[in-house]
Formats: C-alpha cells, structure tokens, sequence
C-alpha cells in the first residue's frame, strides 16, 4: 500500500502499468466517479492512471476521466492533484478501477 501511495502520488510518469490483462468497453469519462481514498466496494483494479495538462485541476480531472474511460474504468480511487509552483502545469494521478456490482456475481450451486 506504501508502494502505492508513492507511484500514485506523483504525476511525472510516462507509462503505467497495468494490473489486468482483461479488456473493458470504454466508458463514458462523465459517469467515472473519483475517490481521494479507497471504498467500500468491490472492484477489480485496471492499472495506474495519471494525466498532466498545462492548466487547473478541473482540466486535470477531465483529462484523467478519459484516460480511464478509454481503459473502461467505472472509478478513480486513491486520486490526487498535483500542482508545480513554477509553472502551469496540474498532474493528477489515481488507480483506475472498474466496480463489481451485486449482480454481476455468479454464485454456484454445490
């Protein structure tokens, strides 16, 4: 978890990784909801996410939200805004997530 905090804090990273080899439809960048922190429902990680951009944080947000819904995440948890004192530039950073609804569960019967 420290590991993630760190990666996930900064935003100067050019590539990352992603943790599922599983491919998702894309998803619509306005319906992705974005946490500061984890939640309390089940997910399936898709990989790191981050996205810098020469203006504010709302600017950051969108283009992180279509980043993520090209990968078909549904959420961005553990995100968070970084901004250089020295320039214009805002990064954001996350874990792109897809949610695991109730009724996407298949239970078997034994």
């Amino acid at each position: 978890m420290v590991t993630l905090a760190v990666v996930t804090s900064c935003s100067y990273y050019s590539a990352y990784p992603k943790y599922t080899t599983n491919s998702y439809k894309k998803t619509n960048p306005e319906e992705i909801l974005v946490f500061p922190k984890s939640i309390d429902q089940n997910y399936k990680i898709i990989g790191l996410i981050g996205a810098d951009v020469k203006g504010d944080s709302i600017a950051a947000i969108e283009k992180i939200k279509k980043k993520a819904a090209k990968e078909g995440a549904d959420a961005i948890i553990h995100f968070s805004l970084n901004q250089l004192s020295s320039s214009e530039i805002t990064g954001g950073s996350g874990v792109a997530v897809k949610l695991i609804h109730t009724e996407d569960v298949r239970y078997s019967l034994r």
